[in-house]
């Protein structure tokens, strides 16, 4: 059996005859019940595959012969689950400070932050939170780009994170145009975007 090279191209692109569904998760977060539903559905469905896509959502390519409504009828009575439940913000968030020694911000807590800060006033813009410089989660990439660059020390020790702003318009990487906001000001420049 040859190595595995990745994901072969037909299972990425939807060949003839078939057709993708997309799942929309806040911040990629997924329970493990939600996880099994999906599975279930993803064998009833989809051949048995469901996959992470880059904004951290969960795809099914289709099989064939099933149209994206029929499909979203099936995922809805069978999950509970709809494919426009996570319509709004679209944000790629890294595991800051709850997982990743590198983290400088508790990114899942910045990001409920951040959806209550816009509600569904996202223009249709992509987002994205790193909670250290390395920017795993591409924020120079997306629209608005959040990297949780440094902490500053406050007179009874303890340390908050600051946070540096990115705005992309057109090709290329979105440039830094607020630098080292606390959380409050970040907050408050992201509701003027939307």
């Amino acid at each position: 059996m040859p190595p595995a090279t990745g994901l072969a191209e037909h299972l990425i692109h939807a060949p003839a005859g078939r057709q993708r569904l997309e799942v929309p998760f806040f911040a990629g977060n997924l329970t493990s019940d939600q996880l099994r539903n999906l599975a279930g559905f993803a064998d009833a469905c989809a051949d048995g595959v469901l996959m992470v896509t880059a904004d951290q959502d969960i795809a099914f390519l289709l099989a064939e012969g099933l149209s994206v409504p029929e499909a979203a009828i099936v995922l809805q009575e069978a999950t509970g689950f709809s494919a426009a439940d996570g319509a709004g913000i679209i944000l790629r968030v890294c595991p800051g400070t709850h997982e990743c020694r590198m983290g400088l911000a508790a990114t899942r807590d910045v990001a409920a932050d951040i959806q209550a800060a816009v509600g569904n006033r996202t223009s249709g813009l992509t987002w994205a939170l790193s909670g250290c410089p390395n920017s795993c989660t591409q924020p120079q990439l997306a629209d608005v780009g959040i990297v949780a660059a440094r902490l500053v020390s406050a007179d009874d020790g303890s340390k908050t994170p600051r946070f540096d702003l990115y705005r992309r318009e057109g090709a290329g990487l979105g440039q830094k145009v607020e630098e080292s906001l606390p959380l409050g000001e970040l907050l408050e420049k992201v509701r003027r975007i939307t």
